[in-house]
């Protein structure tokens, strides 16, 4: 199977997924067994989005600049106005509007802090910017 190579694909798959994920949950009123299963959804779908662009394994991890990731911290406050927003009357509203922010900015964060292993036929590596 032809593997995927481009980076802003693969930020916009993981940012459409954060997104939905989080207007799915914010808007709804699930029990917990549904959010479970909503999570177990997001959490295999990660995993063959990673697969499919080539990002899992040790590899790509062994040359991370560990400056990069304090950008993508403001990535944390979305799951707490998620909460905060959850069950109240603007929730359904609410949800889908912070679904559609949070995949713009982590879409933006991942573009500028993220980082893609790039690969090509002889094996090499790189980043892309």
């Amino acid at each position: 199977m032809a593997r995927l190579h481009s980076a802003n694909g693969y930020w916009l798959g993981l940012s459409a997924a954060y997104g939905t994920t989080l207007a799915l949950v914010t808007a709804n009123e699930w029990p917990w067994p549904w959010l479970l299963t909503i999570f177990g959804a997001l959490l295999v779908f990660l995993v063959i989005h990673a697969w499919l662009y080539g990002q899992l394994g040790r590899a790509p991890f062994k040359d991370l600049d560990p400056g990069k990731d304090s950008g993508l911290a403001i990535l944390t406050i979305f799951p707490v106005l998620a909460l905060l927003v959850r069950g109240s009357p603007i929730a359904l509203w609410a949800g889908p509007v912070l679904g559609v922010i949070v995949c713009a900015v982590s879409y933006v964060c991942l573009k500028k802090y993220g980082y893609f292993r790039q690969r090509s036929c002889s094996h090499s590596s790189g980043h892309s910017d």
